[in-house]
């Protein structure tokens, strides 16, 4: 009978081992993936296994020795070391299932948030993306919002750019949101960046990043963004309400973005200024007044169609255009001529309005060149053409009062009314030749060549 209780009870310890050796490795797996509490508790599941294995051992080992024996401290010991292992395999058997069970009743807790956490984020208003930082701010969640606004889901990302967020900012503004991570990392206070992302439709949009950073358990970075479109909202910032080209501050942040990024280049800046705006603008009121700026923005956009550019209305009746990687001055007074030549705006529609020109001043300057002082020379360029226009006018004003000038000691006359084309392509002719001097007489107009 004493044979046949060691004889089962051997065969419980192996079995013992069996759990035993099973339950380690599969303390082992979970040890992998586990937080920092859950690693405690392995370790004492393991010690616990490591103790069981001992007290098995032990037993069999002392049993087989006495197998034929009758010694009583033998027989004391192996009891001691079967109910040992009996209640180390009891307690490892509890410990598994509190541990399961634990285990089940916080990944239903982890559901539960989930399926909160997303409720949550559908409520926001645009959408949420989550990257960890290490090691190339890894994209690793985009809710459904920001695959609206972008038309990128995870996996797109992935294929795109090896997970990396930078992927789908358009690369100009890489460099600013670089920066905003930095100092979100450096701060670890939460940072709002705009920056524009290509989207998977090819547009380039304006997004809004409301960005915060967090540190988990194991040390790692991660940062969880809103992100909002706010296309719409810049681009009202940065255009005039009026005639729909950038305004004055948008201009010259455009200009100085693109000088900065082709400091090789050469640029062509002109200004165009509308003339005798003010006068026509208080005699007929601001509403016409509206009507020629707002055609005087069309013609001007019409005159640089062919061209790369950058145009805005940075005044009242002030406009802005850098024409990109101009070649040369020839290039410049060609386009500069095709704009004067069409520039001739009016409203047919109310009688005597008279037609609105402008006078228009260029420059052609390096890329690395301070921006202030390229606009003041084309400043100074234009206000020369209007100074030029203005006299001529005044000019013209006396000619409508006479009919007998002399040009290079020549007396022309002309009857004025019939005659007025041939006046017109005169006074062409002395504004395009500035070595003329205009010097009035009593009774007619007197040009004298130099």
């Amino acid at each position: 009978m004493h044979t046949l209780f060691n004889i089962l009870a051997t065969i419980l310890m192996f079995a013992d081992v069996l759990y035993a050796i099973r339950t380690f490795m599969a303390l082992q797996d979970e040890q992998k993936e586990a937080d920092q509490e859950t690693r405690r508790l392995n370790q004492i599941g393991r010690l616990y296994v490591f103790l069981l294995m001992a007290f098995a051992a032990g037993y069999v080992i002392i049993s087989v020795t006495n197998l034929h024996g009758d010694g009583l401290a033998a027989d004391v010991i192996a009891q001691l070391l079967f109910w040992g292992a009996v209640f180390v395999f009891v307690s490892i058997y509890v410990f598994r299932t509190l541990l399961n069970r634990t285990k089940q009743e916080l990944q239903y807790k982890l559901s539960d948030l989930q399926i909160s956490l997303d409720t949550y984020i559908k409520s926001i208003p645009g959408g949420v993306h989550h990257c960890v930082v290490e090691p190339e701010l890894r994209v690793s969640y985009v809710s459904k919002g920001f695959t609206d606004i972008t038309g990128y889901t995870i996996e797109d990302i992935d294929r795109l750019g090896n997970g990396k967020y930078t992927c789908i900012i358009y690369e100009e503004d890489q460099d600013a949101f670089v920066v905003a991570v930095r100092h979100l990392l450096k701060t670890m206070a939460q940072v709002t960046v705009n920056y524009r992302v290509v989207t998977k439709r090819g547009d380039l949009i304006w997004v809004q990043d409301v960005m915060n950073a967090i540190r988990d358990s194991k040390g790692h970075l991660h940062i969880f963004a809103v992100v909002l479109d706010v296309t719409r909202e810049k681009q009202q910032a940065e255009k005039d309400a009026l005639t729909g080209l950038l305004n004055k501050g948008a201009f010259r942040e455009r200009c100085l973005k693109y000088m900065h990024r082709h400091p090789d280049d050469q640029l062509g800046l002109f200004m165009i200024d509308l003339n005798f705006f003010k006068e026509v603008n208080d005699h007929f009121g601001h509403p016409q007044g509206d009507i020629i700026l707002i055609k005087s923005a069309l013609c001007i956009k019409d005159a640089f169609a062919t061209e790369d550019v950058i145009i805005g209305r940075i005044g009242g009746d002030e406009f802005m255009v850098l024409v990109k990687d101009a070649h040369s001055e020839e290039q410049l007074t060609e386009l500069k001529q095709r704009l004067t030549d069409s520039f001739r705006i009016t409203i047919p529609e109310i009688p005597n309005f008279p037609t609105v020109t402008a006078s228009v001043g260029c420059h052609l300057a390096d890329c690395n060149e301070d921006f202030e002082t390229i606009y003041r020379s084309v400043d100074l360029a234009m206000y020369d053409e209007k100074d030029i226009y203005e006299k001529l006018e005044e000019y013209k004003s006396n000619i409508l009062h006479n009919s007998l000038f002399v040009i290079a000691g020549h007396s022309y006359e002309f009857e004025v009314k019939n005659d007025w084309e041939k006046i017109e392509n005169l006074l062409k002719y002395l504004k395009e030749n500035d070595d003329l001097l205009v010097l009035p007489l009593i009774d007619a107009v007197k040009l004298l060549f130099r």
